[in-house]
């Protein structure tokens, strides 16, 4: 009997939600990796940790900046993931 190894479409769509690493989110953001970890040690965006590893979610990066762009705050926007 052949295994099914086909991914399930919600597990696709949270990995290829995740930011994985201070290079991939300053990527995704447009910023240096010292600015990344400058705004997730103080909270300032949503960001978390996995182990050592800065994590976040592409959704709530853009949630917490259309927040801003909207003339919210940081503490509108809950800081960290």
């Amino acid at each position: 009997m052949e295994q099914d190894t086909t991914r399930h479409p919600l597990a696709e769509s949270i990995a290829d939600d995740i930011l994985r690493g201070a290079r991939a989110i300053a990527s995704f953001l447009g910023e240096d990796k010292r600015r990344v970890f400058y705004l997730a040690e103080r909270g300032i965006v949503p960001i978390g940790r996995e182990g050592k590893n800065l994590v976040a979610s592409k959704r709530r990066l853009r949630q917490h900046y259309d927040g801003l762009t909207a003339g919210g705050t940081v503490a509108d926007n809950g800081g960290a993931a």
